[in-house]
This record gives C-alpha cells, structure tokens and sequence, in this order.
C-alpha cells in the first residue's frame, strides 16, 4: 500500500493539473 505522503503527493499533483487545465479552459 501506499503511504499517506505518497497518497497527498499524488492528490497535490492531481490538484495541480486540475488548476491548469481550469485555467486554460476558462
């Protein structure tokens, strides 16, 4: 299983790409 650093690592991530592509497509 992965850890929860890993686990905030990748929703940090995901977060992140989530934001750039709001603010590309608006």
């Amino acid at each position: 299983d992965k850890t929860s650093k890993e686990l905030a690592d990748e929703n940090f991530v995901l977060n992140q790409l989530a934001s750039n592509n709001y603010a590309l497509n608006f």
